[in-house]
């Protein structure tokens, strides 16, 4: 791997992906200067992702407070009995894409690693990720909602490498992270299978 291994002060935490934005059905680069709210196909997402989520035994909330990403989790805190202490950090909204912010986005390329001139360099937003993770995870079992990117940011810090088209990457996908041993472990949430699997490594070399 070509970035750094970070730590974190925890060994088990749950991640979503915001439920599908107008700028994903555009299919568009959008971080923090495109602020899409979510489809009508992504309302019903996050209504589905909280019937999981309402299963797992959350302890608090961390997220990025961009707009997609509040709107996906609403209907999960809306439903809760109990109220979960929320935290809502700047650093880890998307990357910035800059330059590129608003054009169509690639299919045949993992934007998330590439350094287009004028973008976040990757090495830059994994670091700014951990920062803001590790500043606030205090305790196992907290629910970290933010992007697709940052998903990726989280997974090469901890020396995974997945596909960034598949699983855990999909919109509004319930994802149990967890150490086990020296290792860190992912387990998402599928849908069609009402069960939990393991997503295979990435088939193609995405860290080059």
């Amino acid at each position: 791997m070509p970035f750094g291994l970070q730590t974190l002060p925890i060994d088990r935490l749950f991640f979503i992906r915001h439920a599908q934005s107008e700028g994903n059905l555009k299919g568009l680069f959008h971080s923090n200067k495109l602020d899409w709210p979510l489809t009508e196909k992504g309302q019903a997402q996050a209504k589905a992702a909280a019937r999981v989520l309402e299963t797992l035994p959350v302890t608090a909330v961390l997220s990025s407070p961009l707009r997609r990403v509040q709107q996906t989790i609403a209907p999960y805190l809306a439903g809760r009995q109990t109220t979960l202490n929320h935290t809502r950090d700047d650093r880890l909204i998307e990357r910035d894409f800059a330059g590129i912010e608003g054009m169509k986005i690639p299919l045949d390329r993992n934007f998330f690693i590439e350094d287009p001139k004028g973008v976040e360099p990757t090495a830059v937003f994994i670091e700014r990720v951990f920062a803001g993770l590790n500043d606030h995870l205090t305790e196992d079992h907290t629910l970290f909602a933010a992007h697709a990117g940052v998903m990726h940011a989280l997974m090469l810090g901890l020396g995974l490498d997945l596909d960034p088209w598949e699983g855990p990457y999909n919109n509004a996908t319930p994802t149990l992270i967890e150490r086990q041993g020296q290792k860190w472990h992912v387990q998402h949430w599928d849908f069609k299978a009402n069960a939990w699997r393991t997503p295979p490594p990435a088939t193609r070399d995405w860290t080059t």
